[in-house]
């Protein structure tokens, strides 16, 4: 998660990070489930080729599921203490394979990261917690606050999970999610343009963005591996802060970035 530029906010005082209750009947929200068609072709740039106009997309049943909620809470936590070994645990076999391999590498190098990312939330609350495209693919998002030099400031941090025989875990796959729009922390007026961009190693299968925890339907347009999407709230925002998640995934990895927002009034 990245740290945009804008004014920063101190929110009120986070309370300890709950994992919202589910109802026996899970609602179902829409997901956008890219095409498996290529947008490029052979000669295209090393971005992925040319530029393609929005494409159309189908529409796909999940649910809401607290397992990966309580399963970033842990990491988050875990990354909070330091604790390379509570990290470790939670990642998926082929990220841990792409980070080192070992727990001492992971712990001389990511850990490190993850612990100025992730480890830098202050208490926190789960915003979204959901089942991507059946079973598979997961995505949950907590925010709160941190303090960068001194400042307090709104935080999130949003992540992929993939279903593995012990349970929900961490993927941090080859996608780069990027482009965010609103940035983190700005202004904006009660409409805003909510755009991100997924770059990837293999062609974006699913592509899904949320608005305080609610799907947001969006216009995409991609070539072979990027997928951009667009998309302006139906209704105006109330005033203050919002927060947006942005998932994306490939038949083998997946991706997810979450960051706040600030409403003018």
């Amino acid at each position: 998660m990245r740290t945009g530029g804008g004014e920063r906010r101190v929110p009120a005082e986070p309370g300890p990070l709950p994992v919202p209750r589910v109802r026996a009947r899970a609602a179902l929200a829409l997901v956008l489930l890219v095409s498996a068609c290529g947008g490029g072709d052979a000669d295209g740039d090393a971005r992925g080729g040319s530029a393609a106009a929005p494409a159309a997309v189908a529409a796909e049943a999940t649910r809401a599921d607290r397992e990966p909620g309580r399963v970033l809470v842990r990491f988050v936590r875990g990354a909070r203490r330091g604790d390379a070994a509570a990290m470790w645990s939670l990642l998926t076999a082929e990220t841990r394979a792409t980070h080192g391999g070992t727990l001492a590498v992971f712990r001389a190098g990511t850990a490190r990261d993850l612990e100025r990312g992730a480890g830098t939330m202050e208490g926190g609350r789960v915003i979204l917690s959901r089942v991507v495209g059946g079973t598979r693919w997961g995505v949950a998002a907590v925010a709160g606050a941190r303090t960068v030099d001194g400042v307090r400031e709104a935080f999130a941090y949003g992540a992929a999970l993939r279903r593995e025989r012990r349970g929900w875990r961490l993927d941090l796959g080859g996608l780069v999610v990027d482009g965010l729009s609103p940035e983190p922390h700005d202004e904006t007026d009660a409409r805003p343009l909510v755009a991100a961009t997924v770059n990837a190693p293999q062609p974006p299968r699913h592509v899904v963005v949320w608005l305080d925890g609610r799907l947001l339907p969006f216009e995409l347009a991609r070539t072979t591996f990027r997928a951009h999407l667009e998309a302006t709230p139906r209704m105006a925002l109330r005033p203050g802060r919002h927060h947006v998640v942005a998932f994306a995934a490939t038949d083998d990895a997946a991706a997810a970035v979450a960051w706040p927002f600030f409403v003018g009034g």
